[in-house]
């Protein structure tokens, strides 16, 4: 179509009509930072102009007087990537407290109080506030898992083609007024990856250590249950069996 020679001018574009009356000031703010963080820069640039009475008179971000230096700080995102219970938790803790900087995390509502890495980054990743240590000048690590959160699916559940990844590596969360929320962030927030790799075997332990704590805390098991995943070989073979029966149709 764009090949075609155009043979008349174009028709006359007619504004007339406005619908900025519809929308209240923190409204069109809202909008404006949702679309800008989901977008692409190149895509942004286009479209930001629908957004102008609402970019340019932003007020300043309402923040405890002890954070204002956190507003002015610009950290980027380095992913610290792993399979869940790969020691992630730990290797954060032990980074922040031997570099005495803060790390961040995808998982807002491990924190009593998160907020933004970045007043840009509005759905994260996220620091605990107060903050333990100062924010770091360039990178700020920040533990993503990418999945592997479903500790008794079927392969489907947890093995990713790469688009599926890839969301998942955005993924995250946040409390709202003590309800867990979903968050997904740009995929091109973080400009480097630390990839965190225990042990395979030593991770299939701790994820049944994992599993059978969260089941056995929630009284899904009867006390003989419980007793028969016991710390050893046996306790970890009658764990293997537990799952196979719960998806035996599944895989015949």
């Amino acid at each position: 179509f764009l090949e075609i020679e155009p043979v008349l001018d174009f028709l006359p574009f007619k504004s007339s009509k406005s619908y900025g009356s519809f929308f209240d000031t923190e409204y069109g703010q809202a909008a404006a930072r949702l679309v800008q963080d989901q977008a692409l820069p190149a895509v942004w640039s286009l479209v930001e102009h629908y957004f102008a009475p609402y970019v340019n008179s932003e007020p300043e971000a309402q923040t405890p007087s002890a954070n204002r230096e956190f507003d002015k700080r610009t950290p980027q995102v380095a992913w610290l990537l792993s399979f869940p219970n790969s020691g992630t938790t730990f290797t954060l803790k032990n980074t922040g407290s031997m570099s005495n900087r803060s790390v961040a995390s995808n998982y807002g509502r491990e924190f009593e109080h998160a907020l933004p890495v970045r007043p840009d980054l509005i759905h994260g990743p996220y620091v605990s506030l107060p903050l333990a240590h100062e924010l770091p000048p360039t990178s700020i690590l920040t533990k993503t898992h990418c999945g592997g959160f479903c500790d008794n699916c079927v392969p489907e559940g947890f093995v990713f083609d790469l688009p599926r990844f890839a969301l998942w590596c955005t993924r995250g969360s946040k409390k709202i007024e003590g309800t867990k929320k979903q968050t997904f962030y740009n995929l091109t927030v973080p400009t480097k990856a630390v990839h965190l790799v225990r042990s395979p075997f030593d991770n299939l332990i701790a994820r049944v250590h994992y599993s059978t704590r969260k089941h056995g805390n929630e009284s899904q098991w009867s006390p003989e249950q419980r007793a028969s995943f016991s710390n050893d070989r046996e306790g970890y073979l009658a764990w293997c069996s537990h799952l196979d029966g719960l998806h035996v149709e599944e895989f015949r």
